[in-house]
């Protein structure tokens, strides 16, 4: 099996000027620095799967974490915003919390992150008798770390196209054509990269009011299942796209409500031979 371009390799944030071939190239002022006024009150972490990034917000709430917002940098890269700077210290002090969640997490100091994008792929024209999971998954990280492959695709209507998820590092929207080696025999698969960008369906909530009853979401295709928990507080509002609005509280109860629950509640998931994820409540984990 080989592709035109190879794996893609997810870029560190940033590069020297010689490693940079855009046709375009803009000199952007040195004082500039966005969402500084954030800084010592929000964290950036790396979800460690895209089921984290689904239900982020639900597992924040089952662990009584009072954030302020939450906003999706692309990726598997999370913005979490908390309403004073103890709170932003105690969770990223409580890595017995967060560790489950994330496979990196530090505070918010204007850093440069990396370009990273979930691509969703889809393979048109893999012939039958090569339909398995292993052949999915082979031609995702053609581009990049595979994040979700279809299962049980025998009962599907339509097996003449399959959608792979991948953390791709590249600039360019996906568009190749694969040969498959099968026996000495080839065969030519087309993999298109879908035009909706993704966001998590944490912050779909916040689409409604571009996307009117559904009708154009990118995340009303999302085959990612989420964490099997309860339903949305009656107290959470919903920001701007990409932004999910946790409970205002007054920094003194925000503080308090942390300290008394951030140990006393704990969120791990494990998967099953079917992919489904459970939950586990684990108890007296101590302070930070």
């Amino acid at each position: 099996m080989s592709g035109g371009a190879g794996k893609s390799n997810v870029q560190a944030g940033g590069s020297k000027l010689a490693d940079c071939f855009a046709s375009k190239v803009l000199v952007v002022p040195d004082r500039t620095l966005a969402f500084k006024e954030l800084f010592g009150l929000a964290v950036v972490g790396r979800a460690v799967d895209l089921e984290t990034s689904v239900d982020f917000d639900k597992l924040l709430r089952i662990a009584k974490v009072p954030f302020s917002r939450i906003q999706y940098l692309g990726g598997l890269s999370i913005l979490v915003s908390f309403g004073n700077a103890a709170s932003a210290n105690k969770f990223l002090a409580s890595r017995d919390v967060w560790n489950p969640w994330f496979s990196k997490l530090e505070a918010w100091k204007g850093q440069s992150l990396s370009l990273e994008r979930v691509a969703w792929l889809n393979i048109h024209g893999i012939p039958l008798h090569l339909l398995e999971a292993d052949v999915f998954n082979q031609v995702g990280e053609q581009f990049g770390k595979v994040l979700h492959v279809p299962d049980g695709i025998e009962e599907d209507q339509d097996l003449s196209l399959v959608r792979v998820g991948v953390l791709a590092g590249e600039a360019q929207r996906i568009n190749e054509v694969v040969s498959f080696n099968w026996k000495n025999r080839f065969f030519r698969v087309w993999v298109e990269e879908e035009k909706e960008a993704w966001l998590p369906e944490c912050l779909a909530g916040s689409l409604d009011s571009q996307f009117p009853s559904g009708s154009g979401s990118p995340m009303m295709s999302s085959p990612v299942g989420g964490v099997p928990v309860g339903g949305l507080g009656e107290d959470e509002e919903l920001g701007p796209a990409g932004v999910k609005e946790g409970v205002e509280e007054s920094p003194r109860e925000e503080e308090r409500s942390f300290h008394e629950n951030i140990g006393s509640m704990h969120v791990e998931r494990e998967i099953d031979g079917m992919g489904v994820f459970k939950e586990k409540s684990v108890e007296d984990l101590g302070d930070s």
